[in-house]
């Protein structure tokens, strides 16, 4: 027989509070980032991947904290709508919530959002809690490193205009570097 009752961890993805696994993910990639020897010199697979999985987990982390807080409050909705974003869901992904749909109706917010910058980040919990979590030389850095991991994704790492123009590096060519060398991500030091 099953329990109708609400457990705590029904407010979480997955049934683990969010914190506790993105912390347990990134001791996951960290690990396997260091069984990297660090004698590949240029570009590095492993590094690359684990790169781009950390700021996926980061956004994920994002997207699944804000979740949670509608579900543990729902009364947060009014500070979203308030703030200027879009609280219309599909009705029948409520319905297919079944009882639940109280405890779940951040996920199923949190999905129609975009937490892909610090921008979009921002915004969505300003509106919800009235903070950001970015400052901004942080958003800067994160914006940064969304630009690589972009390049990493949707190029193979080799330089593009676009990118050149948003990095201009000094040491950089732009005319002998584009089309053919790369963002390299290294081991660790």
């Amino acid at each position: 027989m099953e329990s109708s009752e609400t457990s705590c961890l029904d407010y979480f993805s997955g049934g683990v509070p969010t914190f506790e696994f993105f912390r347990s993910t990134l001791e996951e990639v960290r690990g396997i980032s260091e069984r990297d020897d660090g004698r590949e010199s240029g570009i590095n697979r492993l590094q690359e991947l684990c790169f781009i999985g950390l700021l996926s987990y980061f956004e994920a982390f994002c997207k699944d904290h804000f979740a949670s807080l509608i579900n543990i409050e729902p009364q947060l909705i009014v500070n979203l709508k308030g703030g200027g974003q879009n609280v219309d869901v599909d009705s029948t992904h409520v319905i297919l919530c079944g009882e639940a749909a109280r405890q779940r109706i951040g996920f199923v917010l949190a999905e129609k959002y975009d937490f892909g910058t610090s921008k979009k980040i921002n915004a969505l919990f300003l509106a919800l809690l009235k903070v950001t979590p970015f400052n901004k030389p942080e958003a800067k850095r994160y914006d940064a490193l969304l630009r690589d991991r972009n390049l990493l994704v949707h190029h193979g790492g080799v330089f593009t205009f676009a990118y050149l123009e948003q990095t201009s590096h000094p040491s950089r060519n732009l005319q002998s570097d584009v089309f053919s060398n790369s963002r390299v991500i290294g081991a660790p030091t």
